[in-house]
């Protein structure tokens, strides 16, 4: 973002009890104007670390996503919002 980049993140949502956990504020952290960062509904899922959540995947926010056009489309999760990015740009 700092270099010009526009990007946009999905991650899911957290609840103040998982910003708690990570000795966090829950709030958003500012990125710049060039990133924007959008929530997405999740549920906790059992893990060692107890911070581990899923996104339901419904297909909806890729409209906006696709309005944005991106370059690149790079996620960390093999389920949820991977899902999503997978049937909506494999080519």
């Amino acid at each position: 973002g700092a270099r010009g980049h526009h990007i946009m993140v999905f991650a899911p949502a957290a609840s103040a009890r998982d910003y708690a956990r990570a000795d966090l504020p829950p709030a958003e952290i500012d990125l710049g104007p060039n990133v924007r960062i959008r929530r997405a509904f999740s549920a906790p899922v059992p893990s060692s670390s107890q911070q581990s959540r899923i996104v339901v995947p419904t297909g909806r926010r890729w409209r906006e996503v696709a309005e944005f056009r991106p370059d690149i489309v790079h996620t960390h999760t093999f389920l949820s919002l991977r899902q999503e990015a997978r049937r909506r740009f494999a080519r």
